[in-house]
């Protein structure tokens, strides 16, 4: 069974796309050049704060750094997402509001929260949809 984990690959690639060494890429993340030879043969898989390092210095997501950088293709998904209160959105309506563009950051940092930290910020999302200033339009 062939794996779905390409991190050697993509490391390599990106590694060459950047004009990178493996010592140069050692030194910006931290570790040594021996970890990354590893990595490249898929000998070993670093952790997840390194994926998160070399992720952040290429411009990736650490899904695309993992599994490649044709991970996310729209085509295998429905572009209609069902919310949980019934309501719809498409892909093409998250595409066009640049505020959607920030769901990625917004996730990375909610999942930063405990559960009391998320629970407040779910409550305060709440709050701020009963404000007239602060609800969406119909267009």
């Amino acid at each position: 069974m062939k794996s779905d984990i390409r991190i050697g690959e993509m490391i390599d690639k990106y590694m060459r796309k950047n004009n990178l060494t493996m010592k140069q890429l050692a030194n910006k993340i931290g570790r040594t050049e021996s970890a990354v030879s590893l990595w490249i043969s898929g000998k070993a898989m670093p952790r997840m704060g390194v994926v998160q390092k070399m992720a952040d210095l290429f411009g990736l997501t650490t899904d695309q750094m993992i599994f490649g950088d044709d991970y996310f293709d729209k085509s295998k998904i429905s572009t209609k997402i069902l919310l949980k209160d019934g309501t719809t959105i498409t892909l093409e309506e998250l595409e066009k509001d640049e505020t959607f563009k920030k769901l990625p950051d917004i996730l990375i940092l909610f999942s930063k929260l405990n559960r009391e930290g998320r629970d407040k910020v779910i409550d305060f999302a709440n709050d701020l949809t009963e404000i007239e200033k602060y609800k969406k339009q119909d267009d």
